[in-house]
């Protein structure tokens, strides 16, 4: 009824379909992201080089044989660290993807960047398409596309994880979205499908899926209100399973991460990063959410803050835009979604703000998302989603101009996101050249987060030295040297005259294995240092040192392979009946 009626007034029936339109997102993408390709080999931003290497260090895992990756052995000065037990990787896993196909590691990144931003534009188109129709839908990803915090982000900030992150979460919203449209004939590939754009947020950006959750949580309740004011409560109950089996297999989806990174990291040094940052000297004032501003320093306590904090001039047009179609259009359909994007964006705003401190202080691990300026994430999604409905489903039915004259109207409309933002789509400063970045010379990096927050708590005492891969004996030995053997495996023939303790130039962590012999031996950690520790018995023996999955992790690989087998089995199903129907037809 409602695409009848769109295609009966539909004023500007040229607009190119579907799929013309993902073609020109698909373009907007590659010019987003072009200025990286010119002006040197990698940008200058707050997160310095820190993306190669680690993406270096991903790759030598990963071809090392290590999968799913979860240690990096030559960060911490060759000590290694569980940077990716913790650091979610699925960012990762794209821009290997790029990098296996022969890009050098900067271009992969950058082919990524291209990738994840089409990636969001399009699911901003998708998940508006229903609520908002074709030109409502055209508005809104475009304003996502060239949403100024999304180009502080990547230009200013570098924070390539939170840029995909951003990127994914239309896609979360619109997968869940579908569930509840398609709920009566839920075989279909909605939840599946939803399920795993849910679980590739989830192992992408920590905080970006925090924040998520919460909005998540919201839109369910407001999804299953709608469907109790269409359906009665009897509809809104059979809802509840639908959601709960879409939440259940997005999370099994990601466990492989999820599941350890959240009962390990208590046997991490994670406390420094609340300590080195405290949230509540930065909330932002009033007027910063409104003052458009651009600058490439950094967040500051107090309102002196020397980077772009503001949602933008094209959103904030939009959500105004918004209140008017409210007043104007009360009894009009999408009005619900409409109000409700609405709210759930002064809500947003008012978060960045001190006056939503109590708020704050009752939210669960709030202070590990640092920046109050990080709800700009959601912020930018709600006032995209409120300008879509207001045009889509608004203004441009009450425009009483002809044919012509209409579509002059909607393409200048759609040229105010771009016009605002396209001319910050520069880095400061370019490298020209980038350091060698081969194992050895990472080796000489002692870390590549904020403050060594994955550091085994074990480890008390920073050493001062580079790891030299030796095996430290407490009496005279003879000490071959030890031999890498594939990522994160070391083999020694060791000879000792009388049993001792020796240690290895690693940081203890749960997963090493040390064996003499073949046979698995005790270790521990040693030293204020934390590195590992066994008994050597005495002779010569080969000593082997290997990092494995641990129960938990195991559990978590499973229960994710599961998971997929489960999703791609689903959507075959879901997708031979369809086939079957469409024949039948």
């Amino acid at each position: 009824m409602c695409m009848a009626r769109e295609r009966k007034h539909d004023p500007l029936p040229w607009l190119p379909v579907e799929s013309a339109f993902l073609l020109i997102l698909a373009g907007f993408s590659v010019l987003y992201v072009m200025p990286l390709f010119f002006g040197g080999e990698w940008f200058v931003s707050h997160e310095m080089q820190h993306a190669l290497v680690r993406l270096m260090e991903f790759h030598a895992s990963l071809t090392g044989g290590r999968f799913p990756v979860r240690w990096s052995d030559n960060l911490m000065a060759g000590f290694g660290y569980p940077l990716f037990n913790f650091f979610p990787p699925f960012s990762f896993y794209m821009a290997e993807a790029f990098h296996l196909l022969g890009a050098s590691l900067q271009d992969a990144w950058k082919l990524q960047l291209i990738f994840a931003r089409f990636a969001g534009a399009a699911g901003m188109y998708g998940f508006l398409r229903f609520h908002a129709g074709r030109r409502g839908a055209a508005l809104g990803s475009l304003m996502y596309l060239f949403a100024a915090y999304h180009a502080s982000t990547l230009y200013v900030r570098g924070n390539l994880q939170e840029f995909t992150a951003l990127n994914l979460w239309p896609l979360a919203f619109w997968g869940v979205d579908a569930v509840a449209r398609h709920r009566h004939q839920w075989k279909g590939g909605a939840i599946p499908l939803a399920a795993l754009a849910l679980g590739a947020l989830a192992t992408t950006h920590m905080l970006t899926t925090y924040m998520a959750a919460l909005h998540l949580l919201a839109f369910g309740t407001y999804l299953i209100v709608r469907v109790g004011m269409q359906e009665g409560a009897g509809g809104a109950l059979r809802s509840l399973p639908l959601a709960a089996s879409t939440a259940f297999l997005g999370f099994a989806c990601a466990a492989y991460f999820v599941v350890p990174a959240s009962i390990e990291i208590r046997g991490t040094q994670s406390a420094v990063l609340t300590d080195a940052i405290v949230y509540t000297e930065h909330f932002l004032t009033v007027p910063q959410l409104f003052k458009p501003t651009w600058g490439y320093g950094l967040s500051l306590p107090g309102p002196n803050d020397t980077m772009p904090l503001d949602s933008g001039i094209s959103i904030w047009i939009g959500v105004v835009a918004g209140f008017g179609a409210l007043l104007l259009h009360k009894t009009r359909p999408h009005t619900a979604f409409g109000t409700f994007s609405l709210v759930m964006f002064v809500a947003t705003c008012f978060g960045m703000t001190r006056l939503s401190a109590p708020v704050w202080a009752i939210l669960p691990k709030a202070d590990y998302l640092q920046f109050p300026w990080r709800l700009l994430i959601p912020a930018a999604f709600w006032g995209c989603a409120a300008a879509g409905i207001a045009v889509g489903r608004g203004f441009l039915d009450r425009l009483d101009i002809n044919r012509s004259h209409a579509r002059l109207v909607f393409v200048g409309v759609l040229t105010v996101p771009a016009l605002f933002v396209a001319p910050f789509l520069r880095p400061l400063l370019f490298n020209i050249e980038i350091p060698d970045y081969s194992p050895e010379a990472i080796r000489g990096v002692m870390t590549s987060t904020m403050a060594g927050e994955y550091l085994p708590s074990t480890a008390d005492v920073m050493p001062t030295w580079r790891s030299r891969r030796i095996i430290r004996t407490t009496t005279p030995a003879t000490v071959l040297p030890v031999e890498q053997e594939g990522a994160s495996r070391y083999v020694a023939l060791v000879d000792v005259s009388e049993e001792q303790f020796v240690s290895f130039d690693v940081f203890y962590y749960d997963g090493w294995k040390v064996r003499v012999d073949g046979q698995v031996t005790d270790s521990l950690p040693v030293s204020q240092h934390g590195l590992i520790g066994w008994r050597m018995p005495v002779g010569e023996r080969v000593v082997e040192i290997r990092f494995e999955e641990t129960p938990l992790r195991a559990t978590g690989n499973t229960i994710s392979l599961l998971a997929h087998l489960v999703v791609c089995g689903w959507l075959v199903i879901a997708g031979a009946g369809k086939l079957r129907r469409n024949a039948s037809g």
